[in-house]
């Protein structure tokens, strides 16, 4: 049984005001469900991170980062 209650773009949402960017601070490079969680990969102009929001709840339940050389060329309308 699929139990999602929000979407890709709500789960894009809460991991850019866990980080506190707007959206012209952050680009979205890759956004996936898998086994109950949205796993976002979300850049910066200097840090890379990878988030994992809970989707029946919209919970962070981890973030891992790492530097980011350059803002890749990416977008979230790239979503599918």
């Amino acid at each position: 049984m699929n139990n999602i209650e929000i979407t890709i773009v709500d789960a894009i949402r809460i991991a850019a005001t866990y980080l506190n960017v707007g959206d012209s601070e952050m680009c979205c490079v890759r956004a996936a469900y898998e086994d109950g969680f949205f796993v976002l990969t979300l850049q910066t102009l200097f840090q890379k991170y990878e988030f994992y929001v809970h989707a029946s709840n919209g919970e962070v339940v981890g973030i891992i980062s790492e530097p980011a050389l350059c803002f890749e060329d990416a977008s979230c309308d790239d979503i599918a």
